[in-house]
């Protein structure tokens, strides 16, 4: 307490996720103290702030923890432990979330490659209304003196089918696929790779630009530039083959801090059979866990819903994805017997006010024509709405399909895959505003 504001701090340090989720999956099991009300000392008049260190991004069913665990009187969750800097507050029910992610680059991922912030928190009891809520606010502020880290995904076909001029192979090149991509004639395993000159060009044109893009916000400020993280993720499909890495990054000893794993690369059909099996339910994920639920009643519990829903109720859903039936019909048989009712209503309203944003944006356009035109605008505008409300759903199992990769291929050419970063999580978590 100061003056008249008044802080509720409550901390959690690291539980093992599966424990963890076990323990709030159970009404009961996870109890919240509150300050009692007295004269002058309102329950409502505390700013109440939580400090979290858990997996936020899920990977299978139980190893990350949920935000709908956490009551709804919390004003502020800070959430640590994630790797990718998403300071500034979003809305997540009844409160606010804010993951200020790592403050120096501790993996050579996406996430880690957007600017490193801490954040100011001022609360400020509101006098006007000594018993209501206070008045807070947060205050990003850049760090400047992290290592500059920048990362970039590219696909060799792409850059293959510009003209010569532009440095590309021409626009006859026909890019190979199959399972005799790669091979040479006869079927036979190629000698010398093809266009392995063309790639390394390619690839050495790429690094020096991302190193300019790192120096130049030290060059601006006058500042010594300290060595640069570079990250190359490079998609070979269509034929082309890797190259040494570690012979590569000997042409850029002295400029960069990482010359050894400055390249990545992968097969874009290896990513797609990840995201496809995230898209349906994540099979395999779901088979690991199998054997971690073995003699716990309560998490079998929890994976025969999850079958269920899996299984039966997700053929025809429009309003509803699979991880919101599957999380409400936990949260019913646990804790809450009006989950399924509030997930409707509230997905409900959230398709509604897309409706009414599209509408006010669109207005003459859906207005537009005779009265049958007038209905197939609007209801072509309601279908964008669930569109829109169900992308967030399928935006959040992408990105659990990348950061799911494995390592990529290293510099001598064999070919594990790669560890990515859930890819626009910032956005995927603005969407889940209510």
């Amino acid at each position: 307490r100061k003056g008249t504001t008044k802080l509720a701090l409550y901390g959690l340090g690291y539980i093992r996720d599966a424990r963890l989720h076990q323990m709030f999956s159970l009404k009961g099991n996870v109890e919240w103290a509150r300050p009692e009300d007295k004269p002058g000392f309102s329950s409502k008049s505390w700013f109440n702030t939580m400090l979290i260190h858990q997996n936020r991004v899920h990977h299978s069913p139980k190893n990350a923890i949920s935000e709908r665990y956490l009551p709804s009187w919390l004003d502020l969750v800070v959430w640590g432990h994630e790797h990718e800097c998403l300071v500034e507050p979003t809305e997540y029910g009844d409160f606010m979330v804010s993951q200020l992610g790592s403050s120096v680059v501790t993996s050579l991922i996406e996430g880690e490659a957007k600017q490193k912030q801490v954040m100011i928190l001022e609360v400020k009891a509101d006098l006007d209304v000594p018993d209501g809520a206070p008045m807070w606010r947060t205050i990003p502020v850049p760090l400047e003196t992290c290592r500059p880290f920048k990362y970039k995904q590219i696909a060799l076909i792409d850059f293959a089918k510009l003209s010569k001029d532009d440095g590309g192979l021409g626009p006859d090149f026909v890019p190979e696929a199959g399972v005799n991509a790669g091979l040479g004639a006869k079927g036979k395993k190629a000698g010398p790779a093809k266009h392995e000159q063309w790639v390394t060009t390619v690839l050495e044109r790429m690094v020096h630009e991302l190193i300019a893009e790192a120096r130049a916000p030290y060059e601006r400020r006058g500042e010594e530039v300290p060595l640069p993280l570079i990250r190359l993720r490079v998609d070979y499909s269509g034929g082309f083959s890797t190259i040494n890495g570690q012979r590569f990054g000997q042409k850029f000893v002295g400029k960069v801090a990482n010359p050894n794993d400055l390249l990545q690369f992968f097969k874009s059909a290896v990513r797609r059979r990840k995201e496809d099996a995230a898209e349906n339910g994540d099979a395999a994920a779901r088979e690991v866990a199998v054997e971690d639920i073995i003699g716990n009643p309560t998490m079998q519990d929890q994976m025969r819903i999850e079958q269920l829903v899996a299984q039966n109720l997700t053929t025809g859903l429009q309003l509803l994805s699979e991880n919101d039936l599957s999380n409400a019909l936990d949260d019913f048989v646990n804790r809450d017997k009006s989950a399924l009712e509030n997930l409707i209503k509230d997905r409900l309203k959230e398709t509604q006010r897309f409706v009414e944003e599209n509408a006010a944006d669109e207005a003459e356009r859906i207005t537009a024509g005779n009265a049958k035109d007038v209905t197939e605008n609007v209801e072509k505008s309601i279908a964008e709405a669930v569109q829109q409300r169900l992308a967030r759903s399928g935006a959040t199992a992408a990105a659990q399909a990348a950061a799911a990769d494995d390592n990529a291929t290293p510099a001598n050419g064999t070919a594990p895959t790669a560890q990515q970063a859930a890819q626009q999580e910032k956005e995927i978590i603005e969407q889940r505003r209510r």
